[in-house]
């Protein structure tokens, strides 16, 4: 069937009488042609391999990457604390603190107040 109405139907048997006509090719150049589509579809595979391969590696080092950092992150860090654990009930906890005042008196000496309360009741009475 012919689709397009302005090709009449001469041309119709074209592409067999093409076919025909041309003479066949010698099995040695057969097998050239053959060798030679080998070798690109063998050069096709290793590429593709080549970048499975290394998509592959990059993926693998990037999940590497990532357990390492969050083991660095995540690990409780030992800069030199020492845990000593005790059985219950057993433990003394002591504390002492050092500090330096400048007299006696560690509250300092203000002539006026800071926050005139019966002034400012408003602001913080409900």
């Amino acid at each position: 069937m012919n689709v397009n109405p302005e090709i009449s139907d001469e041309f119709g048997d074209l592409a067999d009488e093409l076919k025909q006509a041309i003479p066949p090719l010698p099995d040695a150049a057969l097998q050239r042609v053959q060798g030679q589509m080998r070798q690109e579809v063998a050069r096709a595979d290793r590429r593709r391999r080549w970048r499975a391969g290394v998509m592959g590696g990059l993926l693998a080092a990037s999940v590497a990457i990532a357990v390492i950092g969050y083991a660095l992150t995540f690990t409780p860090q030992r800069r030199g604390i020492h845990v000593i654990i005790d059985p219950p009930g057993t433990g003394e906890v002591v504390e002492r603190i050092r500090f330096a005042v400048r007299s006696a008196s560690i509250a300092p000496v203000v002539e006026r107040p800071l926050v005139r309360l019966e002034e400012n009741r408003a602001l913080f009475a409900d």
